[in-house]
This record gives C-alpha cells, sequence and structure tokens, in this order.
C-alpha cells in the first residue's frame, strides 16, 4: 500500500484522526475573523442548494453556502479526473450536478440514529450491502442516509426519518442526507487562517464529494465504504478504499484542481493542500479496484 510522507516543516501543525468515513486529517486551529480571498470579498451565490435541518445553527450554513459558491465560480476545467467521477469533463457545471444528484439534506450532529418502518418484506437487487451504521469514528460529516438505507436492506425494510416537517423515505443509498459534525469548521483549517477562507473551503469542498461517492454503489459496493488499512499509517484502521473512484480517490482530484487554481495561495495553504492530497492517496489499497458507482434501490412487491 502507498504510503503518504506526513512529514512537513513548522507550517503546520497535524494531528491524524482515524474514522470510518470522511477525511480525517485534523489541523488543530479554531476559526477566526475571516478574510476571503475569492472576487471582491463576497462569498459568491451558492448554485448548489442543500436543504438545512432546522436546529442546524447559522454560521455552519453561512460556511457551507459560501463553499457552495466557491464551486460554482471556481473556474474548474480540464479532463484530469474527470474518470473518477464519472463526468464527461472536470468543469463548474458537471461537478455542480454531481454534487447536486448525491448530496441533498445536512443534518447536525445531534440528528438521533433512529428511523421508522414504512414498510417491511421488500424485495432488493441482491442480498449483498455494505456496512451498516459505524459507531466509531471523529469526521466533519458522514453519509447518514447509506447508513438507513444498508440498515433497512439487512431488515428487508424500507426505512425513513424526518426531516424538518417532512418525511424523507430511504429507497436508495443516493437520497443524500450527510450529517456535519460539530468540528466541521474547525477540524481541518490552516493555522493562523478564517474558516472561511478559500483554502479552507477546498477542504471543506472536497469533504462533501467524499461524502458524495457514499451516495453510489450497488450490491456489496452499495456506499463505496471504506475497509480496514492492511498496513501504512492507518494500519487496523477502517480508513482505506478498496476502490480506485472510491471517496479518498474523489477528494484527492478535487483538491488538486483547487490547488491549481488557488493563485492566492501561500506556501503555507499550498503545503496544507499538498498534504491532504497525498493523505488520500496513500488511503487506497494496491489492489484497489474500479467499482461501478450506479446506486440501487429497493424493489417493492
Amino acid at each position: 500500500m502507498k504510503r503518504a510522507v506526513l512529514k512537513l516543516s513548522v507550517l503546520l501543525s497535524v494531528t491524524i484522526l482515524v474514522s470510518g468515513c470522511g477525511l480525517v486529517s485534523d489541523l488543530l486551529f479554531g476559526p477566526r475573523a475571516s478574510k476571503h480571498k475569492s472576487g471582491t470579498g463576497e462569498a459568491p451565490a451558492a448554485q448548489v442548494d442543500f436543504q438545512f435541518e432546522n436546529s442546524i445553527q447559522g454560521y455552519y450554513k453561512e460556511a457551507i453556502q459560501k463553499d457552495l459558491g466557491i464551486l460554482s465560480d471556481a473556474g474548474l476545467s480540464g479532463m484530469d479526473g474527470s474518470d473518477i467521477l464519472d463526468i464527461s469533463s472536470f468543469d463548474n457545471n458537471s461537478l455542480r450536478d454531481w454534487l447536486s444528484a448525491r448530496v441533498k439534506y445536512i443534518i447536525p450532529q445531534s440528528f438521533p440514529r433512529s428511523y421508522s418502518t414504512e414498510k417491511s418484506g421488500v424485495s432488493y437487487p441482491s442480498d449483498l450491502f455494505g456496512a451498516l451504521f459505524d459507531p466509531a469514528g471523529s469526521a466533519t460529516m458522514s453519509n447518514f442516509g447509506v447508513g438507513v438505507y444498508n440498515s433497512g436492506k439487512k431488515a428487508r425494510a424500507v426505512y425513513s426519518i424526518w426531516f424538518n416537517a417532512a418525511k424523507v423515505i430511504v429507497t436508495s443509498p443516493r437520497m443524500g442526507i450527510v450529517k456535519i459534525e460539530d468540528s466541521l469548521l474547525t477540524g481541518r483549517i490552516v493555522p493562523g487562517s478564517s474558516y472561511l477562507d478559500d483554502v479552507n473551503s477546498y477542504f471543506r469542498i472536497s469533504t462533501y464529494f467524499h461524502e458524495g461517492r457514499h451516495s453510489d454503489g450497488h450490491g456489496a459496493d452499495t456506499g463505496l465504504l471504506h475497509e480496514v488499512c492492511p498496513s501504512g499509517d492507518y494500519a487496523g484502521k477502517s480508513a482505506c478504499d478498496r476502490y480506485t473512484n472510491g471517496p479518498y480517490s474523489v477528494a484527492r482530484v478535487l483538491l488538486s484542481h483547487f490547488r491549481d487554481i488557488c493563485k492566492d495561495c501561500n506556501k503555507k495553504e499550498k503545503s496544507a493542500i499538498d498534504l491532504f492530497i497525498a493523505d488520500n492517496a496513500a488511503r487506497v489499497t494496491d489492489n484497489a479496484r474500479q467499482a461501478d458507482p450506479a446506486p440501487e434501490s429497493v424493489i417493492y412487491p
């Protein structure tokens, strides 16, 4: 297995946190006053619309909406990595469409891990399914929907959750229900920077896409979930991918493109991006294979 060289100069202070889901490197500095670097200093309007659970606090919404605005305004282009995301071109429109199809509902860390049974005795395309909820973990985000779907699949049932005043019936891993952890704004930022600075938005955007990939897949590959690392810095932890187009590869590609277009990034910020690129690359096992990301769905009798 490839290993990242996680040695940086005194520019960065890094702690590696291990989780079953989500990018997990943690740069230990909290949020500070904002200093936008893009455009006129104002966050551009978002063109990807996430729905927020009512209890999510405003500063989380502000940061996420600012991130989505960058995704719409970043000027991304080219072909490198488009095969990993299964898109024809690595451009803003394609990326917005990709993310919108896979991340839709944002729930807080306090959201209960419970659901209601809508229907029992249903059929699924196969008897194979990915892992259920991982009770451990300290990721900044996690894909709640795929856990509900796989739990229903195991029980041959269809489950639902209440999102604000609406019922969401989970019939596919691509329901796009994603949980943000309390550390979303502090868990991964460059030392001395604000959580609203563009470079820190890049890290969060890559995490949105990482979680979006968990909304894909079918059969044993439902959710393209992580596996235990056989060796290296994460040996014995469920923090690696057995897919060449899995969540860590998706995040790596996003970060590589953002690094290329970040003309205002200083040396410290580019070093931080390089660290995360290397860390994501190291999490793909040597025997990784290409997964078919087409999502399955429940078959009603």
